[in-house]
Order: C-alpha cells, then structure tokens, then sequence
C-alpha cells in the first residue's frame, strides 16, 4: 500500500534532511488519510506537505515526491521572478502584457493582460515572450542561484522548456524553492519579493492567507502540479502535489481535482477549515 511504502521511506528521507522523524503511527494516519483524499477524486500521485513548527515533512507517497516531472506552469513563479528582478516585466502586478493580435490556444490570453491575471490564467504565450527576453544567460545564471536544478535550458527550448522535453523537477525540490523565496534566501529585491507574493496569493481572510499556482503538462501523459504555501497565524505549511488522473478521459475533474485534493490534506492537518 502507498502509506506503508512512505513510512519505510521517510527514515531514508530523514537521513539526509535533517528533519524530524514522524511517528509511525501519526504518519500512517495522514498518509493514509491523503491517499483517501486522491482516491476520492480519481486521482493517483503524491501530496507533500512541509510544516514548519513541526519541522516535519507529510505525504502519501515519498517516492513519488522525490521523482521529477515537468514543472508546467508552476514554472511561472521563477519566471516572473526573473523578469522582475530583471526589468524584463517593469513595475508591478499591474503592469499590461500586451497581445499582439494573434490567435492563442485559450480565449482568455486573446486581450491585453496585467502580470498578475496573466499568471493566474497561465498564459503561455505571454511568458514565452518574457522568457524569450530573459534570454539563455540571465535565465541560466538565474535559475543556478535559486537551485532550480535539471532544467534542459538552450537556444532551441529556451521558450519552452518548462512544458515538454527533459526538464524535471520533484516536489521536495518545489517546496525547497518555495521556502527560500519566503524566507528571502534568495538574492533579490525587495521590490521582487513583495510583487511576487502579490501576484502568488490566491485569498486571504481574516484567519489565513493560501498562495500557490497549479501546472499541467501532456507531453508524458497528464500530469499536474498545484504548489504554494499558507500560512495561519504564526503556522506556516509549504505544499506540493504532483497528481494524475487515473482515467485520462476525466481530464477536466483531475485539473479542479488538484487544488481541491491540497486544501483537504491541509484541513486534515489542521492548516485551516473548510469553506463554508
């Protein structure tokens, strides 16, 4: 079964983290309680989750959470970082991507868009042109100081290395990421920082704060990301979960499959309670 192979798993893992041994019997139950929750949407794949009062790592499925897949469209947090920090994108949240007038996949990237809508809807031409004027050396040098590692960066997949191809990156590497851009490890401006976390939080209340962005890709079959971080008073937990539908013919209820599957393993922790 997937929660007793993560059990096993996890003293490998803690080894070389460093990180706070769980339990069993407490791991055993909330990986078995994750892996209810994909079952319940059809779905297959791992749901990490790193709380950080606990210093302590949480999953149905370790293995998978070390194994790289194609970033997507999670890919979109570096790379606005990297137009920020570079004037490639200037200003902030608002600033207009304009469209060029040509037909796109989805209607909704066929208008001008600010940065921050054009993210939230993924549009892909939009961050290929910023990749494209990013260029290879700034993206290379880039992507080392944030340890955004195995990417198959060159001329040739310069604007779409994050959608097909050989780049891959596991969910503990995107939640190590998502932790050095909170805690402003990374060598960046201020200014960077503050748009970024503008443009990444999905709502906020009086309670709690969630942030994050989903990624699909096709090119090795459906595979889907939804990554972030939210935090609840001085409770902070870094997520990501990379699933996949287990009938591929059900593609539009794994795609609202993966956020909805990530808020109910963080109410089963106790991150915050359900919408009402």
């Amino acid at each position: 079964m997937h929660y007793l192979r993560s059990i096993f798993f996890v003293i490998a893992l803690a080894t070389y983290t460093g990180l706070a041994q769980a339990q069993p019997s407490q791991s055993d139950r909330y990986a078995a309680q994750f892996q209810d929750i994909l079952d319940q949407h059809q779905m297959k794949g791992t749901i990490l989750v790193f709380d950080v009062q606990q210093d302590r790592y949480f999953s149905n499925d370790f293995e998978w959470a070390s194994q790289g897949f194609l970033p997507a469209s999670t890919f979109k947090i570096p790379n606005t970082l990297i137009a920020l920090e570079t004037g490639v994108v200037v200003n902030d949240a608002n600033t207009v991507l304009p469209w060029d007038g040509k037909k796109r996949y989805s209607k909704a990237w066929e208008k001008d868009l600010s940065l921050k809508d054009a993210f939230r809807l993924s549009c892909v031409p939009c961050y290929q042109e910023i990749a494209g004027k990013i260029g290879l050396l700034r993206m290379r040098q880039f992507l080392q100081q944030f340890s955004y590692t195995n990417m198959d960066v060159r001329d040739e997949t310069l604007q779409h290395f994050w959608l097909v191809g050989a780049s891959k990156i596991s969910a503990f590497q995107q939640v190590a990421f998502l932790r050095n851009f909170y805690s402003r490890h990374i060598k960046l401006s201020d200014h960077t920082y503050d748009t970024m976390r503008q443009i990444l939080e999905i709502e906020s209340t009086a309670n709690y704060s969630l942030s994050g962005k989903t990624g699909w890709s096709t090119d090795h079959g459906d595979n889907g990301w939804f990554v972030g971080y939210l935090r609840r008073g001085e409770a902070m937990y870094y997520f990501a979960a990379n699933i996949e539908p287990k009938d591929a013919q059900k593609a539009d209820e794994f795609l609202a499959g993966r956020e909805k599957a990530v808020r109910q393993a963080l109410q089963v922790l106790g991150a915050f309670e359900e919408r009402k």
